[in-house]
């Protein structure tokens, strides 16, 4: 580095070739190069790129490099291209987060991470949303979790078997699976990149990149607090490599992490005993009964949590032209949340003779995780291949605690074993490059692979008492509610495999026609089992219009083809989910049990949905780099992602609407407690326009440098289109005005919220970074723009929510090994806007966002939450 210290992460490489390693912690490298004069190019995160010449037509040489400190570096990407590139040569935009900046965010989850740091990616913790508590549903350019595809060290990982119902039924990636401290950077790719990588890469793939150095451990610990005094997070944790021979390495990552729960609810406001209505009265009986409205509080906030996991990286060299690799990881979480508290007056779902007082029943989960890779590598002259097979999957185990099946009486258990989802993927993939010589362009390369790959969804029943419905009635004659309160169980009719079969091969150009100019060109065939073939294909292209010493000025631009076929889970999901909903015309929400039936039952047949199909998309997007003096990058992109058929989980239709309440009653009469239904469709077509734009500008100072670094994202999602089915139209055409209330319903206003201003469309972050030393502090600011929450029920529960600039500090000290930094995210405890509609607090539960809907929250709830970290190297 500038200062002569040990550069460990930098990129070396052969430009014009896919040769490409990095160094590890002692700043050590070996690569293989042709024979002759090779030029090799090195290169790190904040340093300047230096090319230097090698003769290698005699002994091994050696090769070293002092690289300088005045200028802003770029790391080379792997995700993008299958050729090396840095990050203002790619034709498209990527961002790249080292482990540096991981580190000095304080965040100790890898979603919580990319959200604070990345303009273009959403995600925050939710609340009393069945499950969704434990997984973190995250957006890239305010599309769905589904359209953002995750790698690790550039092989797919798997999804999560979680369905997010309060998000609309969508599903995708546990990030949080993946240890912050086992991450050497991150490379997050805002395109459509379906044709390179396959299904589900319509708004961009997030690329993981695993640790690889060896001959050091780094062991950390990490510990903070919200202002509020809960919340308490501690983690401890190691890191180790080590070389196998001197041919190989291993890498090892171990964590523990613990979080507490969070409660941002209000003292619950309304009635609680049987026959004692009003504020005064129920006032008087609590005093009375030596208790307060406290005792009846619920628990909004974020879920607790214990969490175990371990990671290994390894290669091994086995000849001069192989090399195998293996990557893995397993994760264990244990969730704890609570649902709505069940009020002693609530007779339907209640038993005064085990809670007298009612009870707040609890989910909590136990999820399990897994991922393992096994590859070749092989390097044989002009010709580079990958072989390798990838198996992971998850199980999410619903425990349902403090709870009770009513319908049982005094039958019923308190816990409750309501089954589980699993989701499995096995994947083999293999990948060639064959660097093309020829006089005409400055280099090619033909880039082909193929992919088979086993998707497998399956849903174990719970036990008996989770789901059934027993005799057990009220003082009136009605039954009870069956099922465990908050998460009834799995029934043996959910209990189903669903699965697929893929198979796909692409075929590319990557190309740079003169030193100024880049051009690719590829396509990709995909077959699945159920959803039939299709073709995706894709261009892009980079040039450099003003080129001078370390100052540059380049334009690039892609357009591609994309596709989505709906994932296992949303084919298989089947469940009863309790949720409260606002009755038709607005008022305050109710407990409803609401049936989730797969596409294709007898359920959805009866509401005449269709089979699902598959999304198809359109994405274009055009912008420029500019590179002054070394010290100053820049790059504006803007996109446009058209997608039509988009897969959600749509409206509710529910057995008091006054229209169709009636028909539906009829078609859902074979479940007990039911009240409402919703089915996974092909709903709606949709636009997104956008624009991101990141700037990074680095300069030295007398004592140290200051590293500034600006990043914004503005977009627009619109629908285009409602696609209602004829098929659902003529199922409710015989009853007066029952088609233009099927059309009301379908998506719903809620729905149609969720897709276009739910989530921010501006969103920003600037930082500053001072360095010298061994002193490191830095400062970073949040800007979030407004939402909005429109209502199923009608405007009268709308609510707007303002922006909001939250601020990120930290200050750090090294001596030798030792590092320690104490810091905040959100140090001025900023919190969102309050709910403004009395309905929508549903008794002053609920104080920011409505029961479980995520609006006006794009940074969580919590509030400041101050931190300290050490951490030793040796």
């Amino acid at each position: 580095a500038a200062d002569h210290s040990l550069q460990a992460g930098a990129s070396v490489s052969v430009p014009g070739t896919n040769i490409l390693v990095f160094t590890d912690e002692k700043g050590q490298y070996t690569i293989d190069v042709p024979a002759g004069t090779t030029t090799i190019h090195a290169e790190a995160p904040g340093q300047a790129g230096q090319d230097k010449p090698v003769d290698a037509t005699g002994n091994p040489p050696a090769l070293d490099f002092d690289l300088l400190e005045d200028q802003v570096g770029e790391v080379i990407a792997i995700v993008g291209s299958r050729t090396p590139r840095s990050k203002l040569e790619t034709p498209v935009p990527v961002d790249i987060i080292t482990a540096e900046t991981i580190s000095e965010s304080g965040q100790t989850e890898t979603n919580q991470l990319l959200n604070q740091i990345a303009p273009s990616f959403n995600a925050s913790h939710q609340a009393v949303v069945d499950g969704t508590d434990h997984i973190d549903p995250a957006d890239l350019r305010a599309l769905g979790p589904e359209h953002v595809l995750v790698l690790v060290n550039g092989k797919r990982l798997h999804q999560s078997s979680l369905i997010n119902v309060y998000s609309g039924g969508t599903v995708g990636v546990d990030l949080n699976a993946i240890p912050t401290s086992a991450i050497a950077r991150i490379e997050v790719l805002r395109d459509g990149a379906a044709s390179q990588y396959g299904s589900d890469a319509i708004a961009g793939v997030i690329n993981i990149v695993l640790k690889d150095n060896v001959d050091t451990t780094t062991l950390y610990s990490q510990t903070g607090i919200t202002y509020d005094n809960d919340g308490a997070q501690y983690k401890l944790g190691a890191n180790t490599g080590f070389k196998l021979g001197d041919k190989g390495f291993v890498n090892l990552t171990g964590e523990f992490f613990s979080r507490g729960r969070t409660n941002r609810s209000g003292p619950y406001s309304g009635d609680i005993f049987p026959g004692v209505t009003g504020t005064d009265a129920t006032n008087a009986e609590l005093k009375r009964r030596g208790l307060t409205r406290s005792d009846f509080d619920l628990d909004v906030g974020t879920s607790g949590a214990i969490v175990g996991t371990a990671f290994l990286n390894a290669g091994y060299k086995l000849s001069s032209v192989f090399e195998a690799y293996a990557q893995a990881g397993f994760t264990e979480r244990k969730g704890k949340a609570s649902g709505f508290y069940r009020l002693p007056f609530q007779e339907e779902r209640t038993d005064a003779n085990i809670y007298p007082l009612g009870f707040l029943p609890e989910i909590n989960p136990l999820l399990i995780e897994w991922t393992g890779t096994a590859g070749v590598r092989a390097k044989s002259g002009l010709w580079t291949g990958d072989l390798s097979a990838t198996y992971g999957g998850d199980r999410f185990h619903f425990f349902v605690d403090h709870s009770l099946n009513a319908s049982l009486g005094d039958r019923s258990p308190t816990h409750f074993d309501a089954g589980a989802t699993n989701f499995h993927q096995t994947s083999v993939n293999l990948d060639a490059t064959r660097a093309i010589e020829q006089p005409v362009l400055k280099s090619l390369s033909i880039v082909a692979g193929a992919e088979l790959r086993r998707e497998d969804y399956f849903i174990d029943a719970g036990a008996v008492t989770s789901y059934e419905a027993g005799h057990e009635l009220t003082a009136d004659g009605q039954p009870k509610a069956p099922g465990a309160q908050v998460f009834p169980g799995f029934r043996p009719a959910d209990a189903h495999d669903t699965n697929r079969l893929s198979e796909s091969a692409y075929l590319g150009l990557e190309s740079q026609p003169t030193e100024r100019t880049n051009l690719d060109v590829g396509g990709r065939f995909e077959h699945y089992s159920d959803f039939g073939s299709t073709v995706t294909g894709k261009v892009d292209g980079r040039a450099a219009l003003i080129k001078h010493g370390d100052s540059e000025l380049a334009i690039r631009g892609s357009a591609s083809t994309g596709f989505r076929a709906p994932g296992v889970q949303q084919l298989g999901y089947s469940t009863i989910a309790t949720q409260f909903v606002n009755p038709p015309g607005g008022g305050a929400p109710a407990l409803t049990n609401i049936l989730v039936s797969p596409n294709g039952s007898p359920v959805t047949q009866a509401f005449g949905a269709p089979q699902l199909k598959q999304e198809t998309s359109v994405n274009f997007s055009g912008g420029a780099t500019a590179r002054i003096a070394g010290n100053f990058t820049l790059s504006a992109d803007y996109y446009r992602v058209q997608i039509k058929n988009r897969v959600v989980l749509g409206g509710l239709f529910t057995t008091d609407d006054p229209v169709l309440g009636a028909a539906v009653q009829n078609i859902v009469a074979p479940f007990p407690g039911v009240a409402a239904a919703q089915f996974f469709i092909n709903a709606v077509d949709t636009t997104t326009n956008g624009v991101d734009v990141v700037a990074d500008y680095t300069v030295h100072i007398p004592k140290g440098s200051i590293k500034a670094t600006a990043a914004a994202n503005f977009t627009k999602t619109t629908v285009d289109n409602v696609n209602v089915p004829d098929s659902l139209l003529q199922q409710f055409a015989g009853i007066p005005g029952g088609e233009d209330r099927v059309r009301e319903i379908f998506l719903g206003r809620y729905g149609r919220n969720r897709l276009e201003d739910l989530l921010p469309r501006q969103k920003g972050t600037l930082g500053l970074r001072w360095d010298y030393d061994g002193f490191s502090a830095g400062i970073r600011g949040n800007y979030y723009g407004p939402t909005e929450y429109h209502a199923d029920a009608g405007a009268v529960d709308d609510e707007h929510f303002g922006a909001k600039v939250t601020f990120d500090v930290d200050i750090g000290y090294r001596i030798g090994g030792l590092w320690w930094s104490i810091g905040a995210n959100n140090v001025f405890d900023t919190f969102p806007d309050q709910l403004k509609k009395e309905d929508n607090r549903d008794n002053n539960s609920f104080l920011y966002t409505p029961a479980g809907v995520p609006a006006g929250a794009p940074y969580g709830t919590d509030g400041g939450f101050y931190y300290t970290r050490v951490e030793y190297r040796f």
